[in-house]
């Protein structure tokens, strides 16, 4: 940005980001949000140590994150973290599903209702992110093995 720092207001931008892509169905990396944050913090000044304090507390109203996974064949997927409970600061990976939800515990998913709550939602968020990220490369990468595979059986 070309302007002063004193005329962003940081938390504005960032919300009027989140509803834009909410509008046009995109996702924030909420990692980037982080990021971000963390770079304010680290700037010293007043305004922006404010400005960190004001959007980590908007990131804790969040209760999910969604992580896409790479742009590849078979279209739009994603992973999504979710908190345990508002207050909580505890989150699970899981597939998103509103109904029959899957959490990934270990290095497979696994029904929540099989596995538990207690079993699913271990993570704080930024390891909850950073493993979000890990199983969207390998959804992906399945994906494409699932794709490939199915193009050599019509062959």
């Amino acid at each position: 940005m070309s302007a002063p720092y004193d005329t962003v207001d940081v938390p504005r931008l960032l919300a009027s980001l989140c509803r834009a892509a909410e509008r046009d169905g995109l996702c924030i990396s909420a990692t980037r949000v982080r990021d971000l944050v963390n770079s304010l913090r680290e700037d010293g000044r007043r305004e922006a140590q404010r400005d960190a304090d004001r959007a980590d507390a908007r990131l804790e109203l969040a209760t999910e994150f969604r992580v896409p996974l790479p742009e590849g064949p078979g279209g739009y997927g994603e992973v999504v973290v979710r908190r345990r409970a508002l207050n909580s600061t505890l989150f699970a990976v899981t597939d998103g599903s509103m109904h029959g939800t899957c959490a990934w515990v270990g290095d497979q998913w696994q029904y929540l209702g099989d596995c538990g709550r207690d079993a699913a939602y271990v993570h704080d968020l930024g390891s909850a992110l950073a493993l979000a990220e890990e199983v969207a490369q390998l959804e992906r990468a399945s994906i494409e093995a699932s794709i490939r595979r199915e193009a050599g059986d019509r062959r």
